[in-house]
């Protein structure tokens, strides 16, 4: 069994990632709890951890999927039995090893974890933009960021059709990369796969970067309860995956902070000044970005009616805005959202 996500990378690469999601997806539901007590470095969980890397890497010599998947699953599974046996005057860590031990021991190479959490994620974008591309296509490549947090990133390529690229460190892909995979592709989705014009990579752009990346959480804080149990435990990444990426990338970090706090104030704007209550605002400016976004417009005149707002009075909003965002006027008739720029 083979994932058409993976197909491109080196054989061995790729059956060391698909072992790791494997086992990372089937503990989800303690994945969370599992990564506070790597984060505060407690032997035994820093012990298991290492063991799976370890495990997924000497796995990855074995020439299917399948029997690679049961080598790192049976050594882990047993690994984690142990430690528990280990940590019984600390019940907590103990529960928590035997219970992520009997998860462990129920993976099954079915479809590749990522690739179905990518169709779920697509599928709820989709419903948002009015033309979708019909062939959008996801893969996975190597990532080179050694040394972060977070061992991933992804960026969507448009050749013609849309593809979205998910790039994985498969040394430094733990629970806190496997937890970080859902904002990224969420990102990539909402901002970039429908965005028009099509295929321009602008990370200074407070548009696309800040404003949009902005929309993609609200949206994407809806949809995480939709994905299962990886949902919760994802949550609490967003922020600091994003921070890191900024730490990195200092011409993406200012624009990207703007744009957001610019989103932010028209929710306020629209509270004070306008009635609208506060989760209402929320989706009225998130719902009024996805139509800006997919309106064929210069990226240009998209930042700066960014810059317009942000630099702005803290009043109320003109009416013709106000319309904009809502997408009707008083009397009813369609506003475009293109009608701001």
């Amino acid at each position: 069994m083979t994932s058409s996500s993976l197909g491109p990378l080196e054989p061995q690469r790729a059956r060391r990632i698909y072992v790791l999601v494997s086992l990372l997806n089937a503990c989800a539901p303690e994945l969370g709890h599992f990564f506070d007590l790597l984060t505060a470095d407690h032997w035994a969980v820093s012990s298991a951890y290492e063991h799976l890397r370890g495990s997924a890497q000497e796995a990855s010599s074995v020439p299917t999927v399948e029997d690679a998947l049961l080598k790192a699953q049976t050594e882990w599974v047993e690994e984690l039995h142990s430690l528990a046996a280990k940590t019984t005057r600390e019940p907590e860590v103990s529960r928590l090893l035997l219970a992520m031990s009997e998860l462990a021991a129920q993976t099954r190479p079915t479809t590749f974890a990522l690739d179905d959490l990518f169709d779920s994620l697509a599928e709820y974008a989709g419903d948002l933009y009015p033309h979708w591309p019909p062939q959008l296509a996801f893969a996975v490549r190597q990532y080179g960021g050694r040394g972060r947090r977070y061992g991933a990133s992804a960026a969507t390529m448009h050749n013609p059709d849309a593809t979205v690229v998910l790039y994985v460190d498969p040394v430094s892909l733990g629970p806190a990369t496997y937890l970080s995979i859902p904002h990224l592709l969420i990102h990539e989705l909402i901002c970039h796969v429908a965005s028009r014009p099509c295929g321009i990579c602008a990370n200074a752009s407070a548009w696309l970067e800040g404003f949009m990346d902005w929309a993609a959480e609200c949206h994407g804080t809806r949809w995480l309860h939709r994905l299962g149990v990886i949902g919760p435990a994802a949550s609490q990444h967003r922020g600091p995956l994003f921070e890191e990426i900024a730490a990195h990338d200092r011409d993406q970090a200012a624009p990207r902070s703007f744009g957001r706090r610019t989103a932010e104030m028209l929710v306020q704007r629209l509270r004070k000044h306008h009635g609208f209550e506060h989760e209402a605002a929320r989706m009225t400016v998130a719902n009024f970005a996805v139509r800006l976004n997919a309106e064929e417009a210069p990226l240009i005149a998209k930042d700066r009616f960014v810059n317009r707002v942000g630099f702005g009075s803290a009043g109320p909003l003109p009416d013709k805005l106000v319309a904009a965002l809502r997408g009707v006027d008083d009397e009813g008739n369609t506003v475009a959202a293109g009608s701001v720029l």
